[in-house]
């Protein structure tokens, strides 16, 4: 509770508990609905001695399960290309120490969210890629929409960045199928940020 911009999106906190009807702000919902249920279990117990004591130990709570799925994806993903295990967990073990993860782990920001997709979703993209099952497609399609409306910044940098990896994708596709694909990814982008948009009033643009 004492990091950077906390008091900034403690909007999302009153709006998800009915205190405001509006966050005012231009985040992705999904991260700050994910803290509001972790917190809701806490109520009963609050007051005012403890209140901020629980919230903080509730973002931790929420950011560390986040952290562990991205790092538990991480290492399939390296699994994946071939790496042993002993630079895997290498690997791990320097990432737990780098002051920008620290940072990202004990603030309550999206960008943690990000963190946790991220390997998931490319470990899809390159399973789809050796073996032409469409469902990693399919499953990577949530993951990507929960990313880039997270936060603008991750909008550009997720979206640039598969442009420049993956664009070879659509060499494996026909048009009805790179047809689907769009479709399915533009309704579940549009649902996402209409309920965005609903919740902040802005965009995350």
């Amino acid at each position: 509770t004492q990091s950077a911009d906390f008091g900034k999106y403690f909007s999302y906190f009153e709006y998800f508990f009915g205190v405001s009807d509006t966050s005012l702000r231009e985040h992705g919902t999904f991260y700050y609905y994910l803290h509001s249920l972790n917190f809701s279990r806490y109520s009963i117990n609050l007051s005012g001695e403890n209140f901020y004591y629980l919230l903080n130990k509730s973002v931790q709570e929420i950011n560390f399960l986040l952290y562990a799925l991205g790092a538990f994806g991480y290492y399939r993903l390296l699994s994946y290309f071939k790496f042993n295990k002993t630079q895997i967990f290498a690997t791990l073990t320097v990432l737990n120490f780098l002051p920008i993860v620290i940072a990202m782990i004990i603030t309550f920001k999206p960008e943690i969210l990000v963190f946790s997709l991220l390997p998931w979703m490319l470990l899809c993209l390159e399973n789809f890629k050796k073996n032409s099952n469409k469902a990693y497609l399919f499953i990577s399609m949530p993951l990507l929409a929960l990313m880039i409306t997270a936060k603008g910044s991750t909008l550009g940098m997720i979206g640039l960045y598969l442009l420049i990896t993956n664009l070879s994708i659509f060499n494996k596709l026909i048009i009805k199928e790179v047809s689907i694909l769009l479709l399915i990814f533009i309704t579940l982008l549009s649902v996402i940020s209409i309920q965005d948009y609903e919740v902040n009033q802005a965009t995350i643009l």
